[in-house]
């Protein structure tokens, strides 16, 4: 990944009882993954699996 100039984009997570968003400043290109790992959403939420954040199984979106 290459890039140039900086971006922030946001990780968001909610369950039934608790409700999260993380802001990260990450190069632009990031791709969805490398934001979900860089915004420690995936140590505030252990139950959370990365490897299940990928096609088909992808239960994450993208705002622009």
């Amino acid at each position: 990944m290459v890039a140039d100039s900086a971006i922030e984009v946001e990780v968001a997570f909610a369950k039934p009882d608790e409700q999260v968003i993380l802001s990260v400043k990450a190069p632009e290109g990031i791709t969805v993954r490398e934001a979900i790992e860089k915004s420690g959403i995936l140590q505030r939420f252990p139950e959370l699996e990365i490897d299940e954040i990928t096609p088909p199984h992808m239960p994450a979106g993208l705002l622009a």
